[in-house]
């Protein structure tokens, strides 16, 4: 009976041993698919460990994780479910608190309830970390956000159904000058790349291009050819002004695991583009993407996390805006320069766009904001300072507001939004003409007669 006792125990410690050995592979496996950036992929390999997992600390570890990969794929309804999971769990660390209040602050159209909430989990997560100015910013941008939209900016916003699909559409860019071709990044089913994207769970992007007939009806939105479009992730282009060259970004993929970004370019021949060529403007780096051309064509910006970058709040290199130039558009580029502060901050700064006028605008969840991603614009004064201003209500929500571009010199264009909480879409916008209704009588000054021909002038002040 002994001999019989000690067998069984032998074999239950065995099969404790290979559960075991097998949790921590599994969640292992987890992991390093969440340090590779496939988010999508990440979070169902971890809610597997979750449920095998019996240790409470560690168990409230993959409940943060899990939160912490909707927060990344942006989608603050299911990461809000899971940050509050981990607070409830005790979780130790306070970011849990900090990511809480910015999904509360993301939830809605900033209803009441949440804006409260959220203004109160950043009240706790500055009690934790005192020294943390993004509790501060937290609270600012709830105020700054309610005050927004009570007194909106007077741009009137539309969604563009005629571009957008189930899937996500975003980065949009004007192709031609009158403004009747319009390209933008899809996700679409129609995309060359069959195989789904670790981070987003969707196919990966391609370029679509759509045109205006003489009635202002958008065409069918149809990929671009094999020479710009491959296998891969193609998106976010931007054009010279004379739109004879597209930059786009190309994201490679090797045995399912990312290869960086780099930027291409492409000439227009007739009425086609030649195939892509890589640009080499900066040494190898996990991010080097979202070209944007200067009306001029010697400088370039793009975004890139190469070393010289802002260090995030755990010390790694944030996403940042660069630029390079060249003497002439015959040329060579010079070396990357990182455009500092105030633009760049600890958070990230992408989607770049040069309007006409040399203002830079571009996307930042560092700034000051509604939610997310908020789109800014930024002028360099003669002193060489760069002043920043949010673009506000209805341009900018409690979602991601990215990829924003004009058309020609109009106060209108297109930018993207993630607002509907359905993933990435394509807006409008345009600033309607000020109308005013002017009444009175003009009189002479000195003797008070009404003067029947007189002109009247409306004159700006600044």
């Amino acid at each position: 009976m002994k001999i019989l006792t000690i067998l069984v125990s032998i074999s239950f410690l065995l099969l404790l041993s290979n559960d075991l050995y097998s949790q921590n592979k599994r969640l292992q496996k987890a992991n390093e698919i969440y340090q590779s950036g496939e988010y999508y992929q990440a979070i169902d390999i971890y809610k597997d460990a979750y449920q095998k997992i019996t240790d409470k600390k560690e168990k409230a570890h993959i409940t943060f994780q899990i939160a912490e990969c909707y927060r990344k794929i942006d989608d603050p309804k299911q990461a809000l479910l899971w940050y509050k999971k981990v607070i409830d769990k005790g979780y130790e660390d306070p970011l849990a608190t900090l990511y809480y209040a910015e999904m509360l602050k993301m939830m809605g159209e900033y209803e009441e309830d949440f804006l409260q909430n959220a203004i109160k989990r950043f009240k706790n997560y500055k009690d934790l970390i005192p020294g943390d100015k993004r509790a501060a910013d937290g609270i600012l941008s709830c105020d700054l956000a309610q005050e927004w939209i009570k007194f909106p900016s007077g741009y009137i916003v539309e969604e563009m159904k005629f571009f957008n699909s189930k899937q996500s559409d975003y980065s949009p860019a004007f192709a031609s000058g009158d403004g009747r071709v319009v390209y933008f990044t899809s996700t679409r089913e129609s995309t060359h790349g069959k195989k789904e994207h670790g981070t987003t769970g969707e196919a990966f992007a391609d370029i679509y291009e759509s045109t205006m007939d003489r009635k202002g009806k958008w065409s069918t939105p149809v990929p671009l050819s094999e020479e710009i479009n491959t296998e891969y992730e193609e998106g976010t282009p931007n054009f010279s002004s004379d739109f004879s060259t597209m930059y786009f970004s190309r994201c490679s993929v090797s045995k399912n695991k990312s290869m960086g970004c780099q930027v291409y370019v492409s000439n227009k021949k007739e009425d086609t583009w030649e195939k892509a060529r890589l640009l080499n403007i900066a040494p190898d780096s996990t991010v080097i993407a979202h070209p944007a051309i200067s009306p001029d064509g010697l400088t370039l910006y793009f975004v890139s996390d190469m070393e010289g970058s802002i260090k995030d709040t755990k010390g790694k290199n944030s996403k940042d805006l660069w630029k390079v130039t060249r003497p002439a558009l015959s040329g060579e580029w010079g070396k990357p320069v990182n455009l500092g502060e105030p633009v760049n901050t600890p958070g990230d700064e992408e989607f770049p766009y040069v309007h006409r006028d040399g203002t830079l605008y571009f996307s930042s969840n560092g700034q000051t904001g509604m939610g997310g991603l908020d789109i800014f614009k930024a002028k360099l004064t003669p002193g060489g300072n760069w002043e920043i201003e949010n673009m506000k209500y209805p341009i900018n929500s409690s979602s991601d507001d990215f990829g924003i571009c004009f058309e020609s010199e109009k106060e209108a264009g297109f930018f993207s939004s993630s607002r509907k909480g359905k993933g990435d879409d394509i807006y409008e916008f345009y600033l309607p003409p000020l109308k005013f209704n002017l009444t009175g009588i003009v009189k002479n000054e000195k003797t008070n007669e009404p003067i029947v021909t007189a002109t009247i002038k409306l004159v700006a002040m600044a």
